[in-house]
């Protein structure tokens, strides 16, 4: 039976909902990726992690034991974010951090530039791995403004669904930063919208 395998960072994973505000262990019921599994009536697998970068959301794609008829989505996150893959974990770089390796990093390594190029390679990267295994993927990025920093050598189609127009349009998570229930709907319900189009052509 097929699934849908997401992939992302705390906007996949429902970061500020009501079942994972109290940091309760596992996804959120509530988050887009089970709102679009159930919409398609298939078994949802959400693999999102509360502040991955692409660096990192493309080390768990690469890594996953997929099934042949795995649906796999993508929400690729902010480009600024970045991290180191050691043998024993994952340290990550996130510009609100405080703590010293954060600042050291955004001081005196971080570069827009670099990072949106290596973003772009690592999202066209994972879609060649998953197109070479025959598994149907979807990518969609936060904001549409990310789609004037296509370079041209991009092979990816980016669906045009942005997770940052229904948070921004909808009452905010728990939190008041990380997207309500209403926008994870929303949102859900227009991802499985773009798979059935897809599905049934």
């Amino acid at each position: 039976m097929p699934r849908l395998v997401t992939f992302g960072c705390s906007f996949t994973y429902g970061s500020a909902l009501e079942d994972t505000y109290e940091f309760k262990p596992g996804p959120s019921t509530y988050a887009w990726p089970n709102v679009a599994a159930k919409e398609l009536n298939i078994e949802c697998v959400n693999k999102g992690i509360p502040g991955a970068g692409n660096k990192e959301i493309l080390h768990y794609i690469q890594n996953f034991d997929f099934h042949t008829d795995d649906i796999v989505c993508v929400l690729w996150t902010y480009q600024d974010r970045w991290c180191i893959i050691k043998e024993d974990g994952i340290e990550n770089f996130i510009a609100h951090r405080k703590d010293r390796p954060n600042q050291y990093y955004y001081q005196f390594l971080h570069d827009k530039n670099d990072l949106w190029l290596d973003s772009f390679t690592r999202i066209n990267f994972a879609k060649f791995f998953l197109d070479k295994m025959s598994i149907k993927n979807f990518h969609f990025v936060m904001h549409n403004t990310i789609l004037e920093k296509v370079p041209k050598w991009s092979k990816v189609n980016f669906e045009d669904v942005f997770m940052d127009e229904y948070r921004f349009s909808n009452p905010l998570g728990l939190d008041d930063a990380h997207p309500g229930e209403l926008a994870h709907q929303k949102f859900g319900l227009d991802v499985s919208k773009k798979i059935n189009s897809f599905i049934s052509c």
